[in-house]
């Protein structure tokens, strides 16, 4: 059985017979198999599962292509594709709960479903997934290992709600509660969707279709990862956007997308409900297009912070009033027709600030837009923020052609300003410091003394893998017990252990100006009984072309010999596998494809590099999970024929048969079974240990702590529907006091 998977993503497999990459959620390529984390947000459709309609389109049915041709190259190749590779479809614990909740008391006895009755055992408990159960039309169902030819079966949430995955961006904004705001009060209450954004600003939420705006509330410890300053602004986006960010605010207060483009000058092709500037500006194809997004959000960001400072001190209040800030600059925008909003000219800024105190006063603050005090700070106030927004821009022109200098100097910019500015802003505002005093305040030596991050770094861990110890030999991941402890080297730059996600208890190699990596075993590691290396990789430059190096030293199992051999993987868009930047992907290489590796029994180093047009490229690499694993490729069965009389087979109720003991039944990388179901309309295992009324039962699983649960099936008929229940239990017991959800 395949243990929790903890990563939280859900993983597809891709078939490529034409040595290209087809998008299909996370990128891959068969036989180079790449799985990437936090690439795109997913939507994860929901399904009523009291509907047989929708629970007939949950079964999954799997395909395989054609293989592709084998590279003939000597020196290096990519990978063929020989079978479609399979991954666990995961349960997420956000849906899980909300099954579990709106399961209670609502559910039938039975479910009209192909003839598969249910029993009525389930009454409503809390606490823990305690049962599960699986139910067949046709017979042949095994369960349990990885497995090739398999079908997963994924549960969805109501009818009405769907999973959103997104992120909250103007840099990468961590620890803000995002929530629907379903009753459209712009308050976060109880019951309402949310979710705390994680390092890099990801976040993942069960959202109501139409069910309100998606708000970003900045709570305590809410930080700009790219300035590392306190975040007090509230952002927002319309119900479904991917990305949340000061652009997105403007357009969930009332302003058409193309409305803000026109106004702020964003290239018209930009989606800016999801759109993330920072990723495409470092690792994507149009660098220059993303940093002309990612400078209007920080216009209107400076705008947002240092004006709701400005009214803030006015109105004698420590309360945020970004969003009167949002209003007057969508008042702006609306009064300019189709002409540009320049938010880095004084008189617009001025005019910005005269509007969001107007509609602070009539929200009932108590602030007198016309006062002598306020006008006189705006007059002030004005040129400073004008200066800061006009140092933005004059970063994307002295830094043109290097969007990583461009973007560090803009968080130098979003630091000074948001920070510095913005406290002298309330102190004036408020009476405590002088007008007068902004002009001898030194905005320029506030952002040149600045400190900000590093642009080019890992936010989150690499995906944990979501297969158990038996059958891989780990070199390097704190997924497994390693096998061996290997030296690394590097041929230029510098290698460190790094921990990535504060008290996560992962540790990743980072490789700061890579040309090669050498990871050398203490002797040699025999996979010859292995089916695949896997390598998670963070990459900083993806036009790079990265290779990985298999050297086996041959029977003599020292460098030099006759009998060494080795063969090189390149990852590049030549090949048309060439992988994203500023994320996390997983590759599998099959090593019955390595054409050039004369054994695979003397295993001793593995050597990681990165080239540009022939030279080193000098990116940021991580790196983890490195091991070998076996791959499961199917059942074989030597029962005789099925008998009630003379199997020893135990019948578990219902018609049909599960097989407790598997001596009989084996897989190909000797797993162990979960168990066989073998004939019956209905047929169900349940998972554990222990009795209770006479049957076995699986251990109670917090899904609080084990949010995503994985499982392969395997049936001897394709096309076989199968039905999956997960049943919680209050003690922990079996039947009398559990509810259930299941999935088709």
């Amino acid at each position: 059985m395949i243990p929790l998977d903890k990563s939280g993503s859900v993983t597809a497999s891709v078939n490529d017979t034409q040595g290209r990459i087809e998008r299909a959620g996370p990128e891959g390529v068969d036989g180079q198999v790449l799985k990437t984390s936090a690439a795109e947000p997913r939507v994860m459709s929901s399904r009523n599962l009291n509907s047989a309609e929708d629970a007939s389109d949950l079964v999954a049915n799997v395909s395989e292509s054609p293989p592709a041709d084998t590279a003939t190259s000597s020196t290096e190749s990519t990978v063929k594709s020989p079978e479609v590779f399979q991954q666990p479809v995961a349960l997420n614990a956000p849906s899980l709960n909300a099954i579990i909740d709106q399961a209670v008391g609502t559910l039938p006895g039975t479910v009209a479903s192909s003839g598969l009755g249910i029993p009525e055992f389930l009454v409503p408990a809390t606490g823990s997934i305690s049962g599960m159960f699986g139910g067949i039309a046709l017979g042949g169902l095994a369960l349990g290992g990885l497995g090739g030819g398999s079908a997963g079966i994924l549960s969805g949430v109501a009818s009405s709600s769907s999973l959103l995955g997104g992120r909250l961006v103007n840099g990468y904004i961590s620890g803000a509660r995002v929530y629907q705001d379903q009753d459209g009060d712009g308050v976060y209450d109880v019951g309402e969707p949310s979710a705390t954004t994680a390092a890099d600003g990801s976040y993942e939420l069960t959202i109501v279709s139409g069910g309100g705006s998606l708000i970003a509330e900045p709570l305590a410890g809410t930080v700009d990862m790219s300035t590392g300053a306190t975040v007090t602004s509230q952002f927002s986006a319309p119900s479904g956007a991917t990305v949340i960010s000061p652009v997105s605010t403007l357009v969930d207060a009332g302003l058409s997308a193309n409305q803000v483009k026109t106004a702020l000058g964003i290239d018209s092709s930009i989606d800016i409900l999801n759109f993330d500037p920072v990723s495409e500006t470092l690792y994507g194809d149009d660098p220059d297009k993303a940093l002309g997004f990612k400078s209007a959000s920080v216009l209107v960001s400076n705008l947002l912070d240092v004006g709701s400072e400005v009214i803030a001190g006015a109105a004698g209040s420590d309360a945020n009033f970004s969003d009167q800030v949002v209003s007057g600059i969508v008042g702006l925008i609306q009064e300019s027709g189709s002409s540009a909003v320049d938010l880095s000219d004084a008189d617009t800024v001025g005019s910005a600030l005269t509007k969001a105190a107007t509609a602070a006063q009539s929200s009932g603050v108590a602030i007198d837009p016309t006062a002598s005090s306020f006008t006189s700070t705006v007059t002030g106030m004005k040129t400073q923020i004008a200066s800061a927004n006009a140092a933005v821009k004059t970063a994307l022109i002295d830094h043109a052609g290097d969007p990583e200098a461009a973007l560090l100097q803009i968080a130098k910019v979003e630091a000074a300003t948001q920070t510095s500015l913005a406290t002298k802003a309330k102190a004036v505002a408020k009476g405590d410091d002088t007008v007068d005093s902004l002009s001898s305040f030194d905005l320029s030596g506030a952002i040149t003394s600045a400190s900000v991050p590093d642009v080019i770094q890992a936010l989150a861990s690499a995906t944990v893998p979501g297969r158990g110890q038996s059958g891989v030999s780990s070199i390097y991941s704190d997924a497994y017990t390693n096998v061996v402890t290997p030296s690394w080297t590097v041929s230029a730059g510098t290698i460190t252990d790094t921990v990535i996600v504060t008290d996560s208890g992962d540790t990743s190699k980072k490789v700061s100006g890579a040309d090669s990596v050498t990871i050398t075993l203490p002797g040699t590691l025999d996979a010859s009984t292995m089916s695949a290396l896997h390598v998670s990789v963070w990459r900083s430059k993806p036009n790079a072309d990265l290779q990985i190096n298999i050297i086996d030293y041959g029977s003599d199992g020292g460098a030099g010999g006759e009998d060494d051999s080795q063969h090189a993987v390149t990852y590049n868009i030549t090949n048309g596998n060439e992988i994203a930047g500023g994320r996390w992907t997983d590759l599998e290489i099959k090593l019955a494809d390595l054409t050039d590796l004369s054994s695979t029994a003397n295993i001793s180093q593995i050597v990681i590099s990165s080239q540009k047009d022939g030279v080193a490229s000098g990116e940021t690499l991580y790196l983890d999970n490195i091991y070998l694993s076996k791959t499961f490729s199917g059942f074989t069965f030597d029962e005789p024929e099925w008998s009630s009389t003379s199997s020893g087979w135990t019948i578990t109720g219902s018609e049909g048969a599960f097989i407790a003991s598997w001596d009989d039944v084996r897989q190909s990388d000797n797993n162990s079974l979960v168990g066989v179901l073998k004939g019956g309309l209905y047929s169900h295992a349940i998972l554990g240990i222990g009795t209770n009324n006479g049957q076995p039962i699986i251990e109670p699983v917090d899904l609080n702590t084990n949010p995503v649960l994985g499982m392969w099936v395997h049936s001897e008929q394709a096309g076989s529907e199968i039905r999956i229940q997960l049943g919680d239990s209050a003690t922990g017991g079996w039947p009398n006091d559990q509810k259930y959800t299941e999935a088709t």
